[in-house]
């Protein structure tokens, strides 16, 4: 039964020596079960025994403050995108009203 959910508990933030106080099992007993179950899963010892982080809480003048929340960077990137998009737009109009323009004023031509 350890095996089974030790994961689950880890992720709820309890320590090996937690889970084999809650199942009753000695600490060295539990970490060699840990490392059977290292072996059954394929995966290295040490990144069982690795805590998982948690939210930090940060206090302002004595009230908690919520963590910032991480940016969606694909709403980002889409919204560049159509920026750029339109910005081009822009340019190719611009340039087609340039070439329309019967002549232009010696100040405004470009060096070329």
């Amino acid at each position: 039964m350890f095996k089974k959910t030790y994961l689950d508990m880890r992720k709820d933030g309890r320590s090996t020596p937690e889970i084999a106080d809650f199942y009753d099992l000695s600490h060295s007993y539990a970490y060699d079960l840990v490392r059977e179950l290292a072996e059954e899963l394929g995966v290295p010892y040490s990144s069982l025994l690795n805590k998982p982080h948690s939210v930090h809480i940060f206090l302002v003048s004595g009230k908690a403050v919520e963590p910032v929340k991480p940016v969606d960077f694909t709403g980002f990137q889409e919204e560049s995108r159509s920026t750029r998009s339109q910005l081009d737009k822009t340019i190719n109009e611009m340039e087609k009203v340039l070439k329309q323009w019967p002549e232009m004023p010696a100040d405004l031509k470009e060096d070329g």
